[in-house]
């Protein structure tokens, strides 16, 4: 990053930067433009294209040091239990067979001798429609020598039928599960959704006065939000950190690191601002001596990993004694691995964050080295580079998600969001089985128009409860309602009875926030440099609630969003005005305010430049989804695109110098073939349907896969559609 450059834009130039995105997008199109057309050759460098939905994910092994294109999409999520990790107490939750008590956002449940198995529930605004996907994850131990099991119960609110669905057998004393799993409703329920936590035992007497502790209970409607099909895994990374009510993805670092994920340096000065400078000296050539007189340097250091992956630490005593290592969740304390240190491989299990301990007894150890994968492999110095996105990012069940470019700084916002005013709430009908309530459209600004997508009479007739995902709808990402248009106005559809008259539901939904599409996409200019993400073979990929921050140091420095507090400093550094040249401070000499929105440093004066930055509770965000290109070593095209540009008005299959083919459907349907023996050469197309008086399509010749879908077929005039081929399916870019 440029902080020079950064600072004085953020300070200087924040309105002037409102006038450009339009400037700057009309010159990179006539650029571009020029580019494809001028370029007679082209040689094409094999890219491996890879979408993350998690905390990290591996770069591929034959990458070179090359830079990452990488585009970071938002994801809005909602936990529909409320309090969830109990902030307030037991406001929302309930015993049954026991006693409910709260302390430091822990729920106890204990038994009363009454029944084999205590629990603790809460009543959702689930609808139990058959089919409907349900992923439930929570924390949970018990804290006596029994041995029960762990179970969760759905119960319906009509019958109180129960579907039991998550065992955790034989919890052992002390020790911290998180269970998760995705749930399919079954026609057993109906009505509201009941979540029940239950620890079960051999009989009441036995599970009288025994303890169960509970955490952070998430639960999600997946078949409200768009995620249905996915793997109980695959959801718990998505959302691998537990929030309350509805997020959306805050700002990210993005950090490319080698093969080595342990910053020996890092570690060092961990130890030494606890144990002082005299314990460990030099680092010459990674080469680190602890004095014989302070034995057992414990202080743990924490390591963002991938869940259920395995990795091997590694690492050199030389000059005699040992080396004992120890690894653990660090969240959870639970013990990964631990032992006397020569090469150790373990699983991470459902760890996304680890604590690596050192025991030292002897006099000089060398880098320690952790990486993914079952094998130690030749040592590597720790290597990273860094991006930023520090921006809000929505998203709707339908796909459609903000978007930043990081290497262009380019934001592309497609959602909007509106906070519901008495204003807005127009009028209150009841029907049959549903109420209705009018939303006007008055404030809303650049909506996409859905009055095709459901009718009047289908809303009054049919019961529905969960969002429509369809393309241009209102999604509220509560989940509690269904929309549909309704000529000026849109319609949030309610079971019959939930509000009284107007006066109710104008009480209830002020507040509401409704999220939708705009018709047309903003670009904004983002008052921060465009970034280069560098790739490293073997590396890992991995995105941070962290936020990176210029300041000029006034009488502290402040965080730019005080919606994101600061957690924990990550990093300090003064910044030579005149050479860019900058000096690491002490973070443990910085005084954060108590609300978090500002530090103080007694090496900082007024009108030092300073570059910082800082973790922010993971509660406030959601993981994002990042969309990446890198090139993979010593392998390049050798066709030649010789044919720049071809216009067909019939069905054509793509020849493998082509580039731009320009599809007319002014006289008939036009569908333009992908070849099979293409895919794996990776080399990208890019089509323009210049007519769809007739369908325009883009199909393949096998069974492959365009983005997922067995075609693609042109909606606009006009319209451009890129793809590449992935080895194995073609991929829009």
């Amino acid at each position: 990053m440029d902080v020079i450059t950064y600072a004085l834009a953020k300070k200087y130039a924040d309105e002037q930067m409102k006038n450009i995105p339009g400037y700057l997008e009309a010159i990179r199109n006539e650029l571009k433009a020029i580019q494809d057309i001028m370029t007679l050759e082209r040689s094409d460098p094999i890219i491996q294209i890879g979408q993350i939905d998690s905390l990290g994910g591996s770069v591929a092994p034959g990458v070179v040091g090359g830079v990452v294109d990488m585009n970071v999409k938002g994801r809005t999520g909602s936990n529909v239990i409320k309090e969830g990790n109990f902030p307030d107490g037991a406001t929302k939750w309930f015993a049954g067979g026991g006693t409910l008590s709260v302390a430091n956002n822990t729920a106890t449940s204990t038994g009363n001798g009454v029944v084999l198995a205590p629990e603790i529930y809460q009543d959702t605004d689930i609808e139990a429609i058959t089919g409907k996907e349900v992923f439930i994850r929570f924390k949970a131990k018990v804290t006596n020598a029994a041995t029960p099991n762990i179970i969760v119960h759905l119960r319906g609110s009509i019958g109180g039928n129960v579907y039991s669905v998550i065992n955790q057998s034989n919890a052992i004393q002390n020790q911290e599960y998180t269970i998760y799993d995705i749930v399919t409703i079954t026609s057993v329920l109906v009505g509201k959704i009941q979540l029940r936590i239950l620890h079960a035992y051999a009989d009441p007497a036995e599970a009288n006065g025994k303890s169960m502790e509970v955490q952070e209970v998430l639960t999600k409607d997946l078949t409200a939000e768009g995620l249905t099909g996915k793997t109980a895994d695959g959801v718990h990374e998505m959302f691998s950190d537990w929030f309350d009510g509805t997020q959306s993805s805050g700002p990210k670092r993005m950090k490319v690191v080698g093969k080595n994920l342990v910053n020996m340096t890092k570690h060092i000065e961990n130890i030494l601002s606890v144990y002082e400078d005299r314990q460990i000296i030099g680092g010459n050539g990674g080469l680190y001596t602890i004095n014989p007189a302070y034995d057992n340097l414990t202080v743990p250091n924490n390591y963002l990993v991938k869940s259920n992956t395995n990795y091997t630490i590694s690492g050199i005593v030389v000059e005699g004694g040992t080396f004992n290592i120890e690894v653990l969740d660090a969240v959870t304390g639970q013990v990964l691995v631990s032992g006397v240190f020569a090469e150790t491989t373990f699983n991470t299990g459902a760890s996304n964050l680890i604590n690596v301990k050192v025991y030292a007894t002897g006099k000089e150890i060398i880098d320690i080295q952790l990486e993914e994968g079952t094998t130690a492999t030749a040592r590597e110095t720790y290597k990273e580079s860094l991006a930023y996105t520090n921006q809000l990012l929505r998203s709707l069940p339908n796909g459609v998600a903000d978007k930043v470019d990081v290497n262009e700084g380019i934001k592309t916002k497609n959602v909007e969001e509106y906070v519901l005013q008495s204003g807005d709430i127009t009028n209150f009908s009841n029907h049959t089985n549903n109420s209705l309530v009018y939303i006007s459209y008055t404030n809303f600004s650049d909506y996409i128009n859905i009055n095709t997508v459901d009718t009047v009479a289908t809303s009054i007739s049919t019961s529905r409860t969960t969002p429509r995902n369809g393309v241009g709808s209102f999604d509220d990402i509560e989940s509690r309602w269904t929309h549909y248009n309704h000529t000026t106005q849109f319609m949030i559809v309610v079971p019959l009875g939930t509000y009284a008259n107007l006066a109710a539901a104008q009480a209830d939904l002020i507040g509401t926030v409704i999220y939708y599409q705009l018709a047309e996409p903003i670009p904004i200019q983002l008052n921060i440099p465009p970034q280069s993400l560098l790739s490293f073979e073997n590396g890992t990929l991995l995105q941070e609630h962290v936020i990176g921050e210029v300041t000029f140091y006034g009488a502290n420095c402040p965080v730019d969003n005080v919606k994101y507090p600061i957690e924990e400093l990550d990093f300090i550094r003064k910044v030579d005005q005149t050479t860019g040249e900058m000096v690491d401070l002490d973070t443990g000499a910085a005084i954060v305010a108590p609300d978090g929105l500002s530090f103080t440093h007694m090496d900082l004066s007024v009108g030092d430049l300073v570059d910082w930055d800082y973790y922010y509770s993971s509660e406030l965000s959601t993981l994002a989804e990042l969309e990446y290109t890198v090139p993979l070593a010593n392998l390049k095209s050798t066709i030649t695109r010789t044919q720049q540009v071809v216009t067909k008005a019939a069905d054509y299959t793509v020849a493998a110098d082509d580039y731009i083919i320009l599809a007319d459907g002014s006289t008939t349907a036009v569908n333009i073939t992908l070849p099979t023996l293409l895919v794996a050469k990776n080399l990208n197309y890019k089509i323009k349907a210049v007519n769809i008086t007739n369908v325009v399509k883009v199909i393949t010749e096998g069974t492959e896969t365009i983005d997922g879908a067995v075609d693609y077929t042109f909606s606009t005039a006009n319209e451009v559609v890129e793809v590449v081929g992935d080895g194995a399916n073609w991929v829009i870019v």
